[in-house]
């Protein structure tokens, strides 16, 4: 077996996804278009000012692609041609192909305004192109989808039968626990790193730390933006708190990274999605209402309460979202269908 992942990059995801599938033994790479993070992958597609350089490029990618691999797996649901001619291709040819979302190309705006108040369309998602996104892709790999987590099932079940789970990936051997520090006198450090403030609620982080610091309480705040992703994660070692998103309702890569590092992480969840999280979920609930008196508590509560759970962040990163955990569930879905 030899897999593809394909076009676009999130997070790092496919680059990890890759890197879990050969430590498992499955030969893999990644053919992506590059990020402005500097996420390393194995391809990338090469840009043109011409139009008709970029297509006959990426056809020839295609030509790559049907030479050598068995299993083309796409993300974030984008072809790699106009009106997936791509797609049709490679069934053509026989080919495994499987489709992978993650968020904001398939999210259904009227439903998630309807079941989370703090949800702001900031991506401008579209609700007629991501249902017709789905349909497509439904025809194409008979009803089977992959996503992180169950939180998008509501958008996800009227169109695809089976929807596999995988979880985020990280690589908990490259990202060592850095835990809370244990020292009643040394500085608090908060991180907060918004790759869209809107959606990750910064006005309520940044309102919440003015508030603290102005009632007399010492720490430090990092707000941690436009940093390569090596340059962040140094960042996100510092500190003893991490603040990631208070208006989504689910978490991302950024809370999987910091539970990794062994920190304590707060981030917002919707109460219909907790109890479906694996045994041992370790985030602390905030919304954008209550973020000021969580900070709160988590600033006056013992440095040994903070490390403790950062042990518990750590632990469940390694047993849900290490690169080898998750590339295991990839290789069934795989050998499945």
């Amino acid at each position: 077996m030899k897999v593809i992942h394909t076009p676009m990059e999130i997070a790092g995801q496919l680059g990890l996804s890759v890197k879990g599938l050969r430590e498992i033994g499955i030969n893999s790479d990644s053919l992506v278009y590059k990020h402005p993070f500097g996420y390393q992958n194995d391809f990338y597609f090469e840009f043109f000012e011409s139009q008709e350089k970029r297509r006959q490029s990426r056809r020839d990618k295609l030509n790559f692609i049907n030479e050598n691999y068995d299993v083309i797996h796409y993300s974030y649901g984008t072809p790699i041609l106009h009106d997936y001619e791509d797609v049709e291709f490679f069934l053509k040819e026989n080919k495994k192909v499987f489709v992978e979302f993650w968020g904001s190309e398939v999210r259904i705006p009227s439903i998630e305004s309807k079941r989370n108040k703090y949800y702001i369309n900031s991506y401008k998602e579209n609700e007629h192109e991501n249902i017709e996104r789905m349909k497509r892709w439904s025809e194409f790999t008979n009803g089977v989808a992959i996503f992180s987590d169950h939180t998008f099932n509501d958008f996800l079940a009227p169109y695809f039968d089976k929807i596999h789970i995988i979880g985020q990936r990280v690589d908990t051997g490259f990202l060592q626990p850095v835990y809370p520090n244990l020292e009643e006198k040394k500085e608090l450090i908060i991180a907060h790193a918004p790759s869209q403030q809107a959606f990750k609620g910064t006005k309520y982080v940044l309102k919440a730390i003015e508030n603290l610091k102005s009632k007399g309480y010492k720490f430090k705040f990092i707000l941690i933006e436009n940093k390569s992703h090596n340059e962040a994660i140094d960042l996100y070692k510092q500190a003893d708190i991490i603040i990631d998103q208070l208006c989504g309702g689910s978490h991302g890569v950024f809370t999987c990274e910091a539970m990794a590092l062994g920190k304590p992480v707060i981030c917002y969840i919707l109460d219909e999605h907790l109890e479906g999280y694996p045994k041992g979920f370790p985030i602390i609930n905030a919304s954008p209402d209550s973020i000021e008196n969580v900070l709160k508590y988590w600033i006056e509560t013992s440095p040994e309460e903070r490390y403790e759970l950062g042990t518990r962040s750590r632990k469940y990163a390694e047993e849900v979202h290490d690169i080898k955990v998750v590339a295991r569930k990839l290789k069934k879905i795989y050998s499945k269908y």
